[in-house]
């Protein structure tokens, strides 16, 4: 049991800390005692009731403790959660009750303790050395890269064939870029080969699905080059590994950037 009374203790002096969040929350509960209906007063002081016999039950706490290794952790949240309730109806209480000046005053008093309470993360003596992170989205690298190539030709909505491989995680990602193969396209062409699908969908883009997605090179490059011109096509991002790359390269097409999986091709 001392253990455990102990153990109470360090968390919640740790989570406290310099914070003196405690003395509020025990003077807005001698308000609340003092000053508030008695509805109102059992619905806040339950709460502390229940904190009593759970979060700052010695036995339970033990429990968990014991099942599930919480040494270096503690439920803070229970406890802080009706701290800040409380100091907050205790607050606006208090404020509401006095009349003129005093009732400016004293909520000048109550955003001076919100901006003033407890440690500033940034500019106490203390705080480590934080740096903004630049990829809060822990966006993978490569999709940042595509996107750079994409954009640097200056195109309000860039027209890019790329791979089924990222129809859905560059998409998601920036959704201004416009996708030259579709999921209805991408369905036609998983359906059937080369011979069945030239002959049901006499299109004339077929030379584009016949090089990028077939890989026949024996497409001619001037048919090849006309359908990409006339579907406006600014950019082509095949897989490094692709033998279209050397097709790409044999046709003219400029090899603007390179990725950890992908060639950028400009085509207009």
């Amino acid at each position: 049991m001392p253990e455990h009374v102990l153990f109470i203790r360090d968390a919640f002096l740790t989570y406290a800390g310099g914070n003196y969040i405690w003395i509020l929350y025990a003077a807005a509960l001698l308000y609340i005692l003092l000053f508030s209906e008695k509805r109102r007063k059992m619905f806040l002081l339950l709460p502390l009731l229940a904190l009593a016999l759970t979060v700052f039950n010695p036995l339970l706490t033990g429990l968990f403790v014991r099942t599930q290794g919480m040494r270096n952790r503690y439920p803070r949240f229970f406890w802080m959660l009706v701290f800040y309730i409380t100091i907050a109806y205790a607050c606006t209480q208090l404020i509401f009750r006095l009349k003129g000046i005093l009732k400016v005053a004293g909520a000048a008093a109550a955003v001076a303790l919100i901006c003033l309470i407890g440690k500033p993360v940034f500019l106490s003596a203390d705080a480590p050395d934080y740096h903004p992170a630049e990829n809060a989205a822990f966006v993978r690298s490569e999709l940042i890269e595509l996107n750079a190539a994409f954009h640097e030709g200056g195109h309000r909505v860039p027209r890019v064939l790329y791979g089924a491989e990222l129809m859905t995680t560059y998409r998601v990602y920036d959704p201004t870029v416009r996708s030259i193969l579709s999921k209805k396209r991408l369905t036609q062409l998983e359906k059937c080969d080369e011979e069945t699908f030239v002959r049901r969908h006499e299109d004339p883009d077929n030379a584009i699905w016949q090089v990028f997605y077939y890989e026949d090179f024996s497409v001619d490059q001037e048919r090849f080059q006309k359908a990409l011109s006339d579907l406006k096509i600014h950019y082509i991002a095949p897989v490094k590994t692709s033998a279209v790359c050397s097709y790409l390269d044999e046709a003219g097409l400029q090899r603007t950037a390179e990725t950890m999986q992908h060639y950028v091709y400009r085509v207009l």
